[in-house]
């Protein structure tokens, strides 16, 4: 296979530019600020191209320029960028006139650090998304009138495997445990209401990952961290009480890839309860190949799927040209439009709000 050849770097500010607007209208002035004056600087051949230079990833899905933030955001989480981390809220400090300043001063100063950042993926995990997930889970107890196995892909750290012990306030309606709830998750509800007088019995749950991670290792905790926005603090602190229940829950997320996972676990599907593979801004960083086997392994589950043991694909992506992020279900049994795609809702990327469509 031939080597991929360098992005341009007129791509790498093109990308920067459009995760600067994304960050601005989802509740990010400190990012969308930072994003915007790297984007400037790369297209002008400023210092920061030279992070950049031999750089081959894929522009377009890659997220290069949240790549880039986390690095910036560990560097100050870690103590390593002083200037840094008196601009940031996340670490006590507060935006001023010497934030550019100090993003160069911690780029330029660590740029292995920051190279490493750009090598991989951004890895999030975000329990505030469990706030749109819930309805569908919802809808799945009501079209079986079973208990639910629900089975997770690309589950990072496991944070939304304990989706049905949270409990939430969507508006006006209540949802999950009142006492000891393991997380309390908030959200503006839009639309009509779910199916919120349901409370189906979860009988199992398992997740898996290419690069699962410990919720009881500092290291972990700290990459995921490092991928929350700087200035969104409730953000970082559900991130925080979901990792500190997850570390102390008896699951753990499986090392392996989604289609041969998803395809094992619907084989061994349980008997009187739906199963539930899920998965939630995970399906843009599948390569053809194994997005064509992960669709066909549930599709040929769903098509042996009957009442005692149905199927359910629930997913949380961006969709359309937009890349709204949509909830989206299809579920078997039921022939015909019993499996069709069903939108059930569009949602802010982080759960901030749902626009209920079910």
């Amino acid at each position: 296979m031939r080597p991929m050849a360098a992005a341009p770097i007129a791509e790498i500010a093109a990308a920067f530019r459009a995760q600067a607007q994304t960050c601005r209208v989802t509740g990010s002035g400190l990012y969308a600020e930072l994003l915007g004056r790297a984007a400037q600087d790369l297209a002008a051949g400023g210092a920061l191209a030279a992070l950049f230079q031999g750089w081959s990833g894929e522009v377009q899905s890659s997220q290069v320029a949240l790549r880039f933030a986390g690095g910036l955001h560990w560097l100050a989480l870690e103590g390593l960028a002083p200037a840094l981390a008196a601009q940031f809220p996340s670490t006590g400090g507060a935006p001023d006139a010497g934030l550019w300043a100090a993003v160069m001063a911690a780029a330029m100063g660590e740029p292995e650090t920051m190279r490493r950042f750009l090598a991989g993926p951004p890895q999030t995990n975000e329990a505030g998304r469990s706030a749109a997930l819930l309805g569908g889970f919802l809808r799945v107890a009501r079209l079986s009138g079973l208990p639910l196995a629900t089975r997770e892909v690309g589950a990072s750290a496991g944070l939304n495997l304990h989706w049905h012990r949270y409990a939430y306030r969507l508006g006006e309606h209540r949802w999950g445990p009142s006492a000891a709830p393991a997380l309390r998750l908030d959200a503006e509800w839009r639309g009509p209401a779910a199916d919120f007088e349901l409370n189906p019995r979860v009988v199992s749950t398992a997740g898996c990952d290419l690069a699962p991670l410990d919720p009881a290792d500092g290291a972990a905790r700290r990459r995921l961290e490092a991928f929350v926005w700087a200035d969104q603090l409730p953000r970082l602190a559900t991130l925080r009480r979901a990792l500190d229940y997850a570390a102390a829950a008896p699951e753990r997320v499986e090392r392996a890839s989604a289609a041969a996972w998803v395809a094992r676990q619907l084989a061994a599907r349980p008997e009187g309860a739906a199963t539930v593979v899920y998965h939630s801004v995970v399906r843009q960083y599948f390569d053809p190949a194994e997005g064509a086997a992960f669709d066909a392994a549930i599709a040929a589950a769903g098509e042996a799927a009957d009442t005692s043991r149905p199927v359910a694909w629930l997913r949380l992506e961006q969709s359309g040209p937009n890349r709204q992020m949509e909830l989206r279900l299809r579920y078997w049994p039921g022939g015909g439009a019993g499996a069709d795609d069903r939108p059930l809702a569009l949602t802010h990327p982080h759960g901030a709000w749902v626009e209920w469509r079910g």
